[in-house]
């Protein structure tokens, strides 16, 4: 596919309340939300380290960037593994590992019941999500083997549509496409930089937070409750999320826009086959479709005006 060939390309170049039941420690159906942190923003948006020299910055910049190249190019991998298995299917070419995989690879991805396998990282941690996706894999095939379909919501205009393909069929495959596909370290990083003030917010101090990323539950008393939750002084009811190193905090905002409900319109501009990234201010495109990413109207305006110096520190890196 053209996307792929770009992608690789854009690589190359910018490399620049502990519970039992598993059930009861995912995020709810109907409130998968995950907005910017408003507390965190705000502390970026204000300059909050005004002593924070460049080196400093640039260090962060270098380190968050390296951890997103590596998720990449883990990506990638999935991506051709992916495409090789579904072609071979018809001809039952392939193993009983290689169907597990493609089960793990669905369920990672929400294309098997969208919300029954989505663990929550209030209890979990990425390393324990990525074991419990390959148990969970094993299982299923063995009671079910190999799906038949694909199945996932699309929200569109404000709307949820549940939409079943064939897993072999060309729709299922797109779909996989545009949920496994690498994100453009100039967007990512520079969201970073924002949302955590260069990495000296209180959520990022306090719990690795990068993004701003949380959820809001119905009870206040569930954020005392959750093993990975920091309390959002402002909102005692929003979960923001605690975790164990930068490298769960970068693969949680992947999650969040490879698989999560409310970003179709980022998943679907990022797939666009006019995108040309040759450069990491080319990301400029990808971050038009942030539009359900943050509370804050001028969040695009506000990632988009930072790009440029962001990406100079990432070409430093590559340089240094």
């Amino acid at each position: 596919m053209k996307v792929l060939h770009v992608i690789m390309v854009f690589v190359l170049i910018c490399s620049c309340g502990k519970k039992t039941d598993l059930e009861d420690n995912k995020l709810n159906v109907t409130s998968d939300v995950f907005m910017a942190s408003q507390e965190n923003y705000s502390l970026s948006k204000l300059n909050d380290v005004p002593n924070l020299n460049t080196d400093l910055k640039e260090q962060f910049v270098c380190k968050i960037n390296k951890i997103v190249n590596s998720i990449n190019f883990e990506i990638l991998l999935e991506r051709n593994q992916f495409i090789n298995l579904i072609e071979r299917i018809s001809s039952n070419e392939i193993n009983h590992s290689e169907k597990e995989w493609l089960v793990e690879m669905l369920m990672k991805y929400r294309l098997i019941d969208k919300d029954k396998y989505f663990y929550s990282v209030t209890t979990y941690t990425s390393n324990e999500i990525s074991n419990l996706l390959k148990k969970e894999s094993k299982n299923y095939y063995k009671r079910n083997g190999l799906p038949q379909s694909c199945k996932y919501v699309s929200y569109n205009n404000k709307k949820f549509l549940t939409i079943t393909k064939p897993l072999d069929s060309i729709e299922c495959k797109e779909e996989f496409l545009r949920r496994a596909q690498v994100i453009a370290p100039g967007m990512a990083v520079t969201q970073a930089t924002l949302e955590s003030a260069w990495g000296n917010s209180r959520f990022a101090i306090e719990g690795n937070n990068l993004f701003g990323l949380q959820f809001r539950f119905s009870d206040p008393s569930e954020v005392l409750t959750r093993k990975y939750c920091l309390k959002a002084k402002q909102a005692p009811n929003r979960c923001v999320f605690k975790f164990i190193n930068m490298d769960d905090a970068v693969r949680e905002y992947y999650r969040f826009l490879n698989a999560g409900t409310y970003q179709p319109q980022f998943r679907k501009i990022r797939g666009r086959e006019d995108i040309q990234i040759t450069s990491c201010n080319d990301a400029s495109t990808m971050i038009q479709g942030l539009t359900n990413y943050a509370e804050n109207n001028n969040y695009i305006s506000d990632v988009l005006q930072r790009m440029d110096s962001v990406c100079q520190m990432i070409n430093n890196c590559l340089e240094n």
